[in-house]
């Protein structure tokens, strides 16, 4: 996958990628789209808008840590994101949510904004078709159990490197 990604509606994805790593435990890796969207079409058949963008962005912003627990057991895949800081108050993002346009924020933050009567996004300031945020730990606690399920998956994970800075 390269640094474009078409967005729910085939234009140009604005879920920006965030490549600095928090740091590592075990083996950090990519996670590719095409892990992503088998888990999230199923639970999101209602509205495959928001599969796409929560997929997208997961898929960006988030990282596996592959941890071998010892000699001869199998890997565990932990979900760990790199660094996401909230374009709203600019400090690292506790609870993350995605807002429909792919632009992850605290949920405090932008549910603030949206509070305040703003139906637009605050990194376009384009209204937005759909006023609300996905929260995406949900979707990461699905993926790993999907991954932790799949060593098939883990394994072709391995050989997938760390985003580099200006990636």
């Amino acid at each position: 996958f390269g640094a474009s990604h078409a967005g729910p509606n085939g234009g140009p994805s604005l879920c920006a990628p965030s490549p600095r790593a928090l740091g590592k435990r075990g083996h950090r890796t990519m996670l590719p789209l095409l892990v992503v969207q088998p888990i999230l079409l199923p639970a999101f058949q209602e509205d495959g808008e928001w599969a796409e963008v929560g997929g997208r962005c997961v898929a960006k912003h988030y990282g596996v840590d592959i941890e071998q627990q010892g000699p001869g057991a199998a890997p565990v895949a932990r979900l760990a994101p790199w660094a996401l800081q909230c374009p709203i108050t600019l400090e690292e993002v506790v609870d993350p949510v995605v807002t429909i346009d792919g632009h992850v924020f605290e949920r405090a933050a932008i549910e603030r904004w949206f509070g305040d009567g703003n139906r637009t996004s605050p990194m376009t300031n384009l209204e937005l078709p759909v006023v609300g945020a996905m929260p995406l730990q949900p979707l990461t606690r699905s993926i790993e159990a999907f991954l932790n399920s799949s060593p098939q998956i883990l394994l072709g994970l391995s050989g997938v490197d760390e985003p580099q800075e200006g990636e």
